[in-house]
């Protein structure tokens, strides 16, 4: 089988959730090829979950995508993409189960998402610091909305990252752009969490 005929394989069988058929037909195409990017920055992979194909993208992540790549208009990964979709998506899942390939840039956002308070404590400034309570969680666009990383790990019920934050300095009254709410808010139907908040 020719490259371009597994190509063309690739698609038929991603297009009918063939995910056999797909893995069989990557095995006749480059890693070049599968990490190319086109003129908007998109390889294989960040097609494929800008497109929703569950089936490629469980095919892709084999270890051979580059997962530093970002799209250019948007700067996102193929990571960060998969992030934005509903907690209980196939597509989400995916890519926590890989645990997110060591070739992947760090995030905190991922590392909130993990529960890893170990990761987070390694990454974020000595002390208290007044960044904690900056809507950011990594670097975005003019234009998008960003988050506190403490929503961010509310959101994920994340109580070892929440629990960190808090003892850095992390405002739990901090008004979230993204969420268009504070952590405090976003903590209603989560009992752990507000247990931590306590009379914060």
């Amino acid at each position: 089988m020719t490259e371009e005929q597994a190509l063309t394989k690739f698609v038929r069988c991603t297009r009918f959730n063939d995910l056999d058929g797909a893995r069989e037909a990557l095995q006749f195409i480059s890693p070049e090829t599968v990490n190319r990017q086109d003129a908007d920055g998109r390889d294989m992979l960040i097609r494929a979950v800008a497109a929703h194909n569950t089936c490629a993208v469980e095919a892709l992540l084999d270890g051979r995508c580059d997962l530093t790549h970002k799209e250019k208009h948007s700067g996102k990964t193929a990571v960060d993409l998969a992030m934005e979709y509903p907690e209980k998506s196939r597509i989400r899942q995916l890519f926590l189960l890989k645990k997110y390939h060591p070739a992947a840039p760090f995030n905190l956002g991922i590392a909130c998402e993990r529960n890893d308070a170990e990761v987070v404590a390694a990454h974020l400034p000595p002390g208290c610091h007044p960044s904690l309570n900056e809507n950011f969680v990594y670097p975005m666009p003019p234009g998008f909305l960003q988050e506190l990383l403490l929503a961010r790990a509310v959101r994920a019920n994340a109580a070892a990252v929440v629990k960190l934050l808090l003892e850095r300095g992390a405002d739990p009254d901090a008004f979230c752009r993204k969420n268009e709410k504070t952590p405090r808010e976003l903590a209603a139907d989560k009992p752990e969490i507000r247990k931590l908040f306590g009379g914060r």
